[in-house]
């Protein structure tokens, strides 16, 4: 959810061992940008980041049912306008170089498999 509002995961890091402390120390690594227009959202997203006791669905199973999503939409309508012509449409990606993927373990005299 964080990463669906914000645009990046709430605990970006280089590497797994990272990441898992990121998520262990997560009241002083969860971080919301200043200008964060989706309060309701943050609270639920704080909810899932807790002790597994307090943490939502733990005890009785409705919290996410029962949350008022309605007042999520500012009702300005959507953020993003975009179209799709069929399967192969991709207009809606960014445009990237093509570059020569080096795969680990795929050596010069190794086959491709």
């Amino acid at each position: 959810m964080y990463e669906m509002l914000i645009g990046f995961p709430p605990f970006c890091s280089e590497g797994p061992q990272e990441t898992y402390k990121k998520i262990m120390n997560w009241r002083e690594t969860l971080v919301f940008p200043l200008k964060y227009p989706f309060r309701e959202a943050r609270g639920a997203i704080e909810r899932f980041c807790c002790e597994a006791e307090k943490r939502l669905e733990a005890s009785t199973g409705g919290e996410i049912k029962g949350e008022e999503w309605t007042g999520t939409h500012s009702g300005k309508g959507r953020l993003l306008s975009c179209s799709c012509e069929g399967i192969g449409d991709t207009s809606n990606f960014d445009e990237f170089p093509d570059t020569d993927l080096r795969i680990p373990g795929q050596g010069r005299n190794e086959p491709k498999r």
